[in-house]
């Protein structure tokens, strides 16, 4: 595995795109969770008596091909000057598979973290109260669900191995 490379000016315009793709790919995303909840049909009262997002299956639909659609779009764009990985973990995977040098890691990951930083603070700064009302776009439990449920859920779909096998 590479450890070092030389810094060069398409190694700095790999670390400047992958910050610039973040920027652009938390801006369309969470923008578009967050502005998903400006009609009043997809507002509702929580518990606390705070208004609360309540989307329904054509609005997440929306979200899932905004989130498709830019993350395709925008590694299309970034990866010939980067590679186009625009996620910590995609870096980290890399560099473990010894396909990228630790220094290129090194500076990919915090630029990655910058501008996911920078993008969500770019939707909330174009909408306060959308980005309240949503949660800041993070996902949640449905009401009534536990967090036990998922990891029951999926241990319980794993499919029994005959022959004490796991291939």
């Amino acid at each position: 595995m590479l450890l070092w490379e030389p810094i060069s000016p398409e190694f700095v315009r790999g670390i400047i795109m992958e910050f610039m793709g973040m920027i652009l790919f938390l801006f369309c995303s969470i923008g578009t969770v967050c502005f998903s909840c400006n009609s009043s049909s997809a507002l509702s009262v929580g518990s606390t008596g705070a208004a609360t997002c309540d989307l329904s299956e054509p609005r997440v639909l929306v979200i899932a091909f905004a989130f498709g659609i830019s993350i395709f779009t925008l590694i299309y764009l970034v990866a010939p000057f980067s590679g186009g990985h625009l996620n910590p973990a995609v870096t980290v995977g890399l560099l473990v598979g010894g396909r990228v040098t630790l220094l290129r890691a090194v500076c990919f990951v915090p630029a990655q973290i910058a501008g996911a930083t920078v993008g969500v603070a770019f939707v909330k700064a174009v909408s306060k109260t959308n980005f309240a009302i949503a949660g800041g776009g993070a996902n949640a439990l449905a009401g009534g669900a536990t967090y036990g449920e998922p990891s029951c859920l999926l241990l319980s779909s794993r499919k029994p191995v005959a022959n004490g096998n796991d291939s």
